[in-house]
């Protein structure tokens, strides 16, 4: 009984935590995360006939041992700094005569506008729980389950807020909408759990968790329906895009690995819940809701006129903030601040003053961030892709689990994606993200020496 908590009740915990951003506040995302980091070290998931205290010197030695979690400490502090450095605004300065945008407390420190530090330190603090968790603390089953618990919070989550979206729910009725002016969705969030349910439902037949189906459907099905429901249809066409491919290599792996007649078992179960997810859609979702998203698949218009022209704007207005502030930016949700200052009258006939964010992540982050702050974020992934590929030479002698591949499926669409949007910034998509990354990494075949 200890072992099948160790291994699987760490799995579930961590995917609580992952998944938390869509339902929780930052005050008890903190105390979930902190749980579950004291969980990480005392309840790993063992290795073989491994005792629960080598488990805990094993995953506290490689813990400590991983620069990528010493950068997370770094992560850390910044953000702490950033949350405590607030202040940015618009101010009127009476001297000149003029509105101008007010500097933080600390003007050579990270800054942000008021509210927002809390929630990025949150980010900050559970990317770094989960990370660990998920490329220290969890054995093969335990990944494959952590996955599908992910899958499954994320689908339950979406079941739930569907039905608040009827009763007009003002901030889900937002969310459904997918305004051009608020250009950070939830979809790529629900993206993320379709993959990793996807990825999981291997494992489910590999090793025959006929009992967890019914978590493995709700997942596969509530995740696609929340990306249909939240995201733009450009969205929906890069991860239905990433989604088929990885179909594809399941389809392969179950024939190869299990037997002749997994593949299209598995297949049935998959398009069971994706049946599912339509006639959901079509029950629950609001009928304007169906039409706004159908509409670009029948003529083709994914990226207007008007969107283009928009995201044109604004930019040119995003360089000429980084260029005030190159190392720095002007702090975290000054977008908007900045973007009504500096706009041109002929700007107002293309983008209006509700407009958040610019339609490029990449310039998202250089103004608001700066040059540090885009190191920042740059280091810790291209430590985990150094990771991936380092096992991905090694890994290659065995036919990978399909967990493996979501990592640059999911690189290639938020490549794509952050270019049109700044979605994968939020903590409810960045969370998922990272810990998708750490678990692909995971999903090859055992190095020697590598115990977890």
């Amino acid at each position: 009984m200890q072992k099948i908590i160790t291994k699987y009740g760490l799995a579930a915990h961590l995917a609580i935590v992952a998944t938390a951003p869509l339902f929780l506040s930052e005050t008890a995302i903190l105390w979930v995360a902190s749980l579950a980091m004291v969980a990480i070290l005392l309840e790993p998931s063992r290795v073989g006939s491994e005792m629960v205290h080598d488990a805990r010197k094993r995953v506290a030695r490689c813990i400590f041992r991983d620069p990528l979690f010493w950068v997370g400490l770094v992560l850390i502090v910044v953000a702490a700094v950033r949350a405590l450095n607030s202040g940015v605004t618009l101010t009127y300065d009476a001297e000149e005569s003029k509105w101008a945008l007010s500097s933080p407390r600390a003007p050579v420190l990270p800054g942000c506008v008021d509210g927002l530090g809390l929630w990025h330190f949150t980010l900050a603090y559970m990317a770094l729980v989960v990370v660990m968790g998920c490329r220290h603390a969890l054995g093969r089953s335990a990944r494959a389950a952590f996955s599908l618990m992910a899958s499954f919070g994320g689908g339950a989550a979406v079941l739930c807020w569907l039905f608040a979206v009827r009763n007009d729910i003002q901030f889900l009725v937002r969310a459904v909408s997918c305004l051009q002016t608020d250009p950070t969705y939830l979809g790529p969030t629900y993206g993320i759990c379709w993959l990793l349910g996807m990825g999981a439902l291997a494992t489910v037949f590999e090793r025959r968790w006929w009992r967890s189906l019914p978590l493995a459907v709700v997942g596969v099905c509530g995740s696609a329906l929340g990306l249909f429901v939240f995201s733009p249809p450009r969205l929906i066409v890069l991860y239905a895009a990433s989604g088929l491919l990885l179909l594809l290599y399941l389809f392969v792996y179950l024939r190869i690995k299990v037997s002749k007649t997994a593949d299209f078992r598995c297949l049935v179960v998959w398009g069971m819940s994706m049946v599912f997810a339509v006639v959901l859609a079509m029950v629950v979702v609001p009928e304007t809701v169906l039409q706004d998203k159908a509409e670009p698949f029948l003529t083709g218009g994914f990226l207007t006129n008007e969107f283009l022209a928009a995201r044109q704007v604004l930019s040119r207005i995003s360089f000429d903030v980084w260029r005030a502030n190159p190392w720095l930016g002007t702090g975290l949700g000054s977008f908007n601040i900045d973007m009504n200052l500096l706009a041109r009258p002929a700007d107002w006939k293309v983008i209006t003053a509700l407009q958040s964010a610019p339609l490029n992540g990449y310039w998202l982050v250089l103004a608001e961030r700066g040059v540090v702050g885009a190191f920042l974020l740059v280091v810790p992934l291209a430590m985990m892709l150094i990771t991936y590929l380092r096992r991905l030479i090694g890994g290659l002698r065995a036919l990978p689990h399909p967990l493996a591949w979501i990592l640059p499926l999911l690189l290639a669409v938020v490549g794509v994606e952050m270019s049109l949007d700044g979605s994968p910034l939020q903590p409810q998509v960045l969370v998922p993200l990272l810990a998708a990354f750490a678990i692909s990494a995971n999903g090859f075949v055992k190095e020697k020496g590598r115990n977890v």
